[in-house]
């Protein structure tokens, strides 16, 4: 998977578009990702003996396609493409400004 946990990224769709914040997690199996107050959805805990009732915001993954990265140096979102550099190891490189992301 391209992105990577921490990488700043801008959500193309759902009702926070255009949002630029980090991810937390990634899910390679289920090809998806975890981003910082994304999709965000409210769960309320019952209420028990000793506690009152409470209400969770807890955010929830989003589909991999939806999300585009954002690049370090000019702040726009951009594509992936991978390289080798000079002592042969795979290094991600962003598409807009040719800058090796860091891995």
């Amino acid at each position: 998977m391209k992105i990577r946990k921490w990488d700043n990224v801008k959500v193309v769709a759902w009702s926070s578009r255009w949002k630029v914040s980090k991810v937390v997690d990634v899910f390679v199996k289920k090809n998806s990702v975890l981003i910082e107050w994304v999709n965000l959805k409210t769960k309320y805990k019952k209420k028990s003996n000793w506690e009152k009732w409470s209400m969770i915001r807890k955010e929830f993954p989003i589909d991999v396609s939806n999300v585009m990265l954002v690049s370090p140096k000019t702040w726009e979102w951009t594509r992936i493409w991978f390289k080798t550099d000079k002592s042969w190891k795979k290094v991600r490189v962003s598409v807009k400004d040719w800058e090796v992301l860091s891995s």
